[in-house]
């Protein structure tokens, strides 16, 4: 209920929820393998778009209903973990509150999808706590097929998935469980090397899905190529600068306690949820609850591996979100186990207390948000489905639609955001140009020519996309500026829509 009167018929300005849409585009129209960022959500959105077209409002009940399988399996994880139930329960009513994670609810980025499975493999891993513990073979590979087969799917929804093999396999290790852990990685490997082959030779993509992505993370500036790969210094600092910026910002953000466009950050508050995962997943050890145990060593190579490879610059919730409900279990849980030592019951309230002001937090913030969204949402379903989008936008899509409907089928139009501009352009195909080709008039127009692209979308695109301080994103203004320094005559004005955040159609003579 509270997902759909969050509902946003619109894509975001970030462009990355568009991209999987664009990027199912390519797969159908021409056999693009649409590996980067992982190839699974744009698979399951295939058959969708194939049989009705890039329906944003179809595409984005897909996401509401497996928000909708997330509280379901959380529910089910619930039932067969008895000694937490309390602490799952306080997980359902975060999850079923959350505004980041209902807007994701509504938005056609991997995150739904992700969250989903996550909550399918937690529920797999306490079930197989509560099986019979038969030993043979057969029964070996009825419990563990499951949870290989679902830490598979994770790994191709996000590259960031691979951490659910790893917590498998210590989980495993540390449980001495050596025959399930050996049945665990041959049934991973004979399960993903038939995926690799048929993607290998159906569609020529010879790699893994990370690999192009794993490129622009090694590098200290994903703008700027020249600058080299990042150096074992600056994989320290980004480590320490994204546990600042997630844990003691980004969390307080989703959970309500930061308002969304807040600076600030906390150290103490980044030291204490450490201390809390930690401790919670120590004592998860010491009194033998595998399930809690296996949370806390998700959470933890989760965490360590994205603040250890992503630049600190993306600084996204969504890169967090996904983990936030387990790290609210381990805090609830931590109380939990210290509440069973009677020296340390006094502690109970103080856990009850931090959870309830929390949950006001965050129920507070999703009921803040919603008067925005309605009146958007009903604009939207009464005939203006730009309503919403800052007027840069709307001219850029404007824009779009216009190169679209009245350039030929075959011209190759640049853009800056090239998956939003296709979006709304009924699936046209848009070229990309993200990164300015070196600084000189005639690399510049080799860039168009290599692409044979005679045509440039030049919008006045916001460089903060919160507010108008008349700085806009220059990387297609800079680039044809220094074509026209030296060739004046090769750059046309064919259109222009808006009068301020105006967006340019030109037509660049590439012979």
């Amino acid at each position: 209920f509270l997902s759909l009167l969050l509902f946003d018929l619109k894509v975001s300005i970030g462009g990355d929820d568009s991209a999987y849409i664009y990027r199912t585009l390519l797969f159908l129209k021409k056999g693009v393998f649409p590996s980067f960022q992982g190839p699974l959500y744009p698979l399951i959105l295939a058959p969708f778009v194939a049989l009705f077209g890039p329906k944003l409002v179809l595409l984005k009940l897909l996401s509401v209903l497996f928000t909708i399988g997330t509280v379901w399996f959380t529910w089910e994880t619930l039932k067969k973990h008895p000694g937490k139930r309390l602490a799952w329960l306080g997980v359902l009513l975060i999850i079923t509150t959350n505004y980041s994670i209902l807007s994701f609810a509504t938005l056609t980025y991997s995150e739904a999808l992700y969250m989903f499975l996550q909550s399918i493999l937690f529920w797999l891993i306490s079930k197989f706590e509560i099986q019979n513990s038969q030993h043979n073979n057969l029964n070996i590979l009825k419990k563990v097929f499951p949870i290989s087969l679902i830490s598979i799917l994770m790994f191709l929804a996000r590259s960031i998935g691979i951490t659910a093999f790893c917590a498998i396999f210590l989980w495993f290790l540390l449980t001495k469980k050596f025959k399930y852990l050996l049945f665990f990685i041959g049934l991973f490997f004979a399960l993903y090397i038939p995926y690799h082959g048929i993607k290998t030779i159906a569609f020529h993509d010879k790699g893994t899905h990370f690999t192009d992505q794993g490129k622009g993370l090694l590098l200290k500036d994903p703008y700027k190529p020249e600058s080299g790969n990042e150096d074992f210094i600056g994989f320290l600092n980004r480590f320490k600068d994204n546990s600042l910026l997630y844990l003691s910002k980004r969390i307080p953000q989703i959970l309500g306690f930061l308002p969304v466009n807040s600076t600030t950050k906390f150290p103490w508050i980044a030291l204490l949820l450490c201390g809390f995962i930690l401790f919670s997943t120590y004592l998860a050890w010491h009194f033998k609850d595998r399930v809690t145990l296996f949370s806390g060593m998700y959470v933890i190579l989760f965490c360590t591996v994205t603040f250890i490879v992503l630049q600190a610059r993306w600084d996204q919730e969504r890169l967090i979100m996904v983990a936030v409900p387990y790290i609210v279990f381990l805090f609830l849980s931590l109380g939990l186990s210290l509440n069973s030592l009677k020296r340390f019951s006094f502690l109970n309230l103080l856990f009850i207390g931090i959870f309830f002001i929390t949950f006001f937090f965050n129920v507070g913030r999703t009921f803040s948000n919603m008067g925005k969204h309605i009146t958007s949402l009903r604009k939207n379903l009464l005939g203006d489905p730009l309503y919403g989008f800052s007027p840069d936008l709307v001219n850029f899509i404007k824009m779009s639609q216009y190169a679209a409907e009245n350039l030929p089928q075959d011209a190759v139009i640049v853009s800056r955001k090239p998956t939003i501009s296709s979006i709304y352009a009924n699936g046209r195909e848009f070229e990309g140009l993200y990164v300015m080709p070196p600084m000189d008039p005639d690399s510049c127009l080799n860039w168009f020519k290599k692409r044979r692209a005679e045509f440039v979308i030049d919008a006045r695109l916001r460089q903060n996309p919160n507010k108008f301080t008349g700085q806009y994103i220059t990387t297609i203004t800079y680039t044809l500026y220094q074509i026209q320094s030296k060739y004046p005559d090769k750059i046309k004005l064919i259109h222009k829509i808006g009068h301020s955040e105006e967006a340019y159609l030109y037509q660049l003579d590439i012979q």
